[in-house]
């Protein structure tokens, strides 16, 4: 005779239920009654957010000692003081600061800036010129103060002469970034890019950028492939003005030549 299909509930109660949180942690559970579940919600609500990440790292025992599974993995944790100081010491240092945005974050109202979280990964993103510079020419890193008054620049898209300028040193894109800055029909264009790109003050940050990468020194550019493979478009941006030079590399053209050959390699 066949056995009779156990309830859901009977197959809950053989096995601790374990609940994934989105700091990547498991917490287990075992099954517990409904009383008992309202009794823990209350608790968990009136705890600080540090206090509920402690008691879940314990399996809530010190709340409903009833329905903690036994620790399987991290046991030996410091109480709530030790776990706090050993965040202030992150906090204080810079252990996982970022440089570089790599998702989407709320920006606070008003002038305040987005802080870029701690990030300890096996293989995170890796830092590069290129991205940091496009980041610091962006909402919300472009500040812009006008009758004593400091608001946040909402250019939401970058441009490759950002980087054209900004990182591989090319002087001859300074008219065409000016003329984009100072559009005065950029707010009602019809092309979405251009209406979130240009008419807006941002070169304040463009030439910070520009000092910044200008100060490295020769061994700061042979770190790896990558950085030395920007360092060579880089070289490309030497003035040919000189009378030593043909005039034809003398010339404009030739100037927006160069600009096609750094631009096209890079994108």
């Amino acid at each position: 005779m066949a056995e009779p299909k156990a309830t859901l509930r009977e197959r809950l109660e053989r096995h601790a239920v374990t609940i994934r949180g989105k700091d990547g942690r498991d917490y287990c559970l075992r099954p517990i009654e409904p009383t008992d579940a309202a009794s823990l919600i209350r608790g968990y609500r009136a705890l600080s957010p540090q206090e509920r990440w402690f008691r879940l790292l314990h399996a809530v025992p010190e709340l409903t000692p009833e329905a903690a599974a036994a620790v399987d993995s991290l046991a030996d944790v410091p109480d709530l003081a030790t776990i706090e100081q050993i965040q202030q010491q992150i906090l204080e240092g810079e252990l996982g600061a970022q440089n570089i945005r790599s998702d989407h974050f709320f920006s606070p109202l008003g002038p305040g800036q987005v802080i870029l979280p701690r990030s300890f990964t096996v293989f995170g993103q890796r830092f590069t010129p290129d991205s940091w510079a496009l980041k610091n020419v962006v909402f919300d890193d472009v500040l812009w103060t006008a009758n004593d008054i400091t608001a946040k620049i909402c250019r939401r898209i970058p441009s490759a002469l950002d980087v054209a300028f900004g990182v591989l040193a090319n002087d001859q894109i300074v008219p065409e970034i000016f003329a984009r800055i100072t559009d005065p029909t950029a707010a009602s264009s019809n092309d979405p890019v251009v209406r979130l790109r240009d008419g807006l003050p941002y070169q304040h940050n463009l030439a910070a950028v520009r000092s910044v990468i200008d100060q490295q020194t020769p061994e700061a550019w042979t770190g790896n492939i990558y950085l030395n493979w920007l360092d060579t478009l880089r070289t490309l941006s030497a003035p040919t003005t000189d009378p030593a030079y043909p005039e034809a590399m003398r010339t404009r053209a030739w100037a927006m030549k160069t600009l096609n050959t750094q631009l096209a390699s890079w994108t």
